[in-house]
């Protein structure tokens, strides 16, 4: 089996399996609460983010993988991480544009 078409089918998987694990546990819990609690927990998760960064080191990925393409994604993981303090820090205080700016 080619190894694209073995990728599809675990990323595939584990995205269903997230998915069940989401509607079964994750939004029960957080349905009940209001939304400046219930956005904590989904802003935690972004803190850290070190996939991006790891596609930046030496030999992580294949050398023909364009630098552009690596430092497009570092970089947007590093942003993502950097604005996910921001965003929990403003949830408690009702400030939208922090959180949406995040999204």
């Amino acid at each position: 089996m080619e190894p694209t078409v073995l990728f599809g089918i675990q990323f595939t998987l584990s995205l269903v399996a997230y998915t069940l694990i989401a509607f079964w546990y994750v939004v029960p819990r957080l349905s009940g609460l209001p939304r400046e609690k219930a956005l904590m927990p989904l802003l935690w998760i972004h803190v850290f983010r070190i996939a991006g960064g790891t596609i930046l080191a030496p030999g992580a990925v294949d050398i023909r993988v364009p630098t552009e393409f690596r430092v497009m994604i570092g970089y947007g993981d590093l942003a993502t991480a950097v604005l996910a303090p921001p965003s929990w820090l403003s949830a408690p205080l009702n400030r939208k544009p922090v959180t949406c700016l995040r999204s």
